[in-house]
């Protein structure tokens, strides 16, 4: 069997050796064995709602923190502008 460069590890390598960076330059690093390993299957661990609804929350919370940034600014702002309109030249000079 002939390896190409398209195709996976597990197909391409029975019975041969893996070549890496590290065993291309020197002989320092002995090459490494592939074998082929069966895909685990996770069927006990899956996602409960609680992480489902813990990721929304998170994931609401940093797309409405830049609109709430915007709007206290503007309404720090037009209160600025409210307050400092309403003063009279003594008062903006006492404060």
């Amino acid at each position: 069997m002939r390896c190409w460069q398209g195709t996976p590890t597990t197909r391409c390598a029975v019975g041969r050796t893996r070549l890496t960076r590290a065993n291309a330059r020197s002989s320092a690093f002995p090459p490494l064995p592939v074998r082929e390993v069966p895909m685990k299957r996770n069927l006990v661990n899956f996602t409960r709602g609680s992480q489902l609804l813990g990721h929304f929350s998170f994931m609401f919370a940093a797309g409405l923190k830049g609109p709430l940034i915007i709007a206290a600014l503007v309404i720090s702002w037009t209160s600025w502008w409210t307050i400092s309109a309403g003063l009279t030249d003594h008062e903006v000079y006492l404060c």
